[in-house]
């Protein structure tokens, strides 16, 4: 059994405290910590406020249903303008010769942010924007007036003969070519003038458009080309561009332009899927020929196994179709014949004819070195993409010496000039 004892309920003058007494700390007030060290309330050292602070006068809140008058709507405006020394009620003044005396003018989102109107600028947004105000809002019938309104673009506002007006007084911080909203906010993250004054050397407000961005496009190619030796001709990724210092260039391209396609037919540049195929096949034949085993007969070249060869050119034999269709493709063996390890079959259906990978080498080198010479762009008014291309005949046989005549001989022995351009992976525009 379980036994429950009542206690009386007693009133005992004993103070309970939470916090434990050596953790107890004292708190001086603010006299006493002053009376402390030796100063008083009158020679106290005043408060440290930031130096560039700005004491706004706090505008009292309108009454419920305030906005919804027409005719206090109408005074706001008017007292707006007058704040500013604009009185559009005078008669008397040169305003009436200026400006229509039968229209109110309502000032734009730029103007009410730069002078701190914020309840009036709420008061246009709630009734639909100043486009609605402008056909549904009318006026109180005591008043002949109705509204116009001050353009939001800046450039087109400063037309108007209001904005004039302000523009002639240089204290109310008012721009013929910033918008006041634009100089208002001075701050790193917030725009204006200051907004991007970290970055140095960036271009001023305006400077980009389809011409210039073109021309920067041009200068970067002229002088990373020569530090990387690749042809001018070659469009790199947008962000191989933002990593060399030029994110600006960057951005601009996709803001005029848009995709990667659309910038090479712009500006008349080579894709980078296009030369890169042709940089890594490259690539690829000079690797072979650096480590490809001699045959039993002169002038016989064997690839080499994965595992003998070297991680480039695993890496690059692996992305070309493996080692069995690059050989097949330049004509080249497998291994030595009758040692059973995947030994040229005459049936094999991988198989594009004779081939010599000193001539591929002789003939990309042509092309590559012709390409070093050509400046963008390829094409203008933004006709097709260029193409990594085959050197034509009548080009051939202009190159001085031997070297013209010889690539003629051997592009004929191989099949022509397209079955050529087929088996090295170049366009042909003839």
């Amino acid at each position: 059994t379980t036994a429950c004892i009542l206690l009386p309920r007693l009133s005992l003058p004993v103070a309970f405290s939470s916090t434990p007494r050596r953790h107890h700390t004292h708190i001086l007030s603010s006299t006493r910590l002053l009376e402390r060290n030796g100063l008083t309330s009158n020679n106290a050292p005043p408060r440290h406020e930031p130096k560039n602070k700005t004491k706004r006068r706090r505008r009292r809140r309108r009454p419920p249903g305030y906005w919804s008058d027409p005719e206090n709507f109408e005074n706001e405006i008017v007292q707006f303008w007058q704040s500013l020394g604009l009185d559009l009620r005078r008669n008397d003044d040169i305003t009436t010769t200026t400006f229509p005396s039968n229209s109110l003018p309502v000032p734009n989102e730029s103007l009410l942010n730069h002078f701190n109107r914020h309840d009036l600028r709420n008061a246009i947004y709630y009734r639909g924007g100043r486009d609605e105000i402008l056909t549904s809002m009318t006026p109180p019938s005591s008043s002949r007036r109705r509204y116009h309104l001050i353009p939001g673009r800046w450039d087109e506002a400063v037309t108007t003969p209001e904005v004039q007006y302000l523009l002639r007084n240089e204290s109310l911080g008012l721009s013929h070519v910033l918008s006041p909203s634009s100089r208002s906010r001075s701050g790193r993250f917030r725009g204006g003038d200051r907004r991007w004054e970290h970055c140095v050397g960036r271009k001023p407000k305006g400077y980009w458009n389809e011409t210039t961005v073109l021309s920067e496009l041009y200068s970067y190619l002229t002088t990373t080309s020569s530090r990387q030796n690749m042809p001018s001709i070659y469009m790199p990724r947008l962000s191989s561009i933002a990593k060399n210092g030029r994110p600006d260039l960057s951005q601009a391209l996709v803001r005029f332009f848009g995709t990667h396609k659309r910038i090479c037919s712009a500006a008349g540049l080579i894709p980078y899927n296009e030369w890169t195929f042709f940089e890594r096949q490259f690539d690829l034949f000079r690797s072979l020929r650096r480590e490809a085993i001699a045959g039993r007969t002169e002038g016989d070249l064997i690839v080499p196994r994965l595992c003998d060869s070297s991680p480039e050119l695993r890496s690059l034999l692996v992305r070309f179709g493996g080692r069995r269709y690059v050989a097949r493709r330049l004509g080249l063996a497998l291994s030595l014949e009758g040692d059973g390890r995947g030994a040229m079959e005459e049936e094999d259906w991988l198989s594009w004819g004779n081939f010599s990978l000193d001539f591929a080498l002789e003939l990309m080198d042509y092309v590559r070195e012709d390409m070093m010479i050509m400046r963008p762009p390829l094409t203008r008014d933004g006709g097709e993409i260029p193409a990594i291309t085959m050197p034509r005949r009548e080009a051939l046989l202009k190159v001085k010496g031997e070297v013209g005549m010889k690539l003629v001989e051997h592009i004929e022995r191989y099949g022509g000039f397209e079955n050529v351009a087929r088996r090295l992976g170049l366009s042909l525009d003839f």
